[in-house]
């Protein structure tokens, strides 16, 4: 059930963001006069959330005409990587879950589970932490911390 409401509140949050995007992109291009009502309103629902963006963009040397479309790829990729860090804690919840229910040996054979898990992440962060890939090896270490605490949570130390 979280999954599916996660689901929809990325949907929307992306749909928002193509809203204000196309609202940007009406002022900018003229297809709204920038002077009426209506292009007023448009710029006053855009700008706070395009601004920022578009300042970004400037300072990372790009087109801040192409604010819109980061927007847009950017929320779809924040919304992905949200669905898939809930879609694993709730199975590792789940996990965790029917392994106390068998009982000692459903424990053991988590533990072993996850040492291993925590083994290949490691592995994983230490392969791009030597291939000079900083930030993939913080994103190997941060899924190995996040195993561990999950350990800890569930008592399975």
């Amino acid at each position: 059930m979280p999954n599916v409401v996660f689901r929809y509140s990325v949907f929307g949050l992306v749909a928002l963001s193509a809203v204000i995007a196309l609202c940007s992109w009406l002022v900018r291009t003229r297809r709204v006069s920038p002077f009426g009502a209506l292009g007023k309103t448009l710029r006053a629902i855009s700008d706070p959330v395009m601004r920022p963006v578009e300042r970004r963009l400037v300072r990372m040397g790009g087109n801040p005409a192409n604010a819109g479309g980061w927007l847009i790829v950017v929320t779809a990729v924040l919304g992905i990587v949200l669905l898939s860090l809930v879609g694993w804690l709730v199975s590792t919840f789940e996990l965790a879950l029917a392994a106390a229910q068998r009982g000692p040996r459903g424990t053991a054979s988590l533990i072993v589970e996850i040492v291993y898990k925590i083994i290949i992440f490691a592995l994983g962060a230490t392969a791009w932490a030597v291939a000079g890939q900083g930030f993939f090896a913080a994103v190997f270490a941060v899924l190995a911390a996040i195993n561990v605490l999950g350990m800890w949570a569930f008592g399975q130390w």
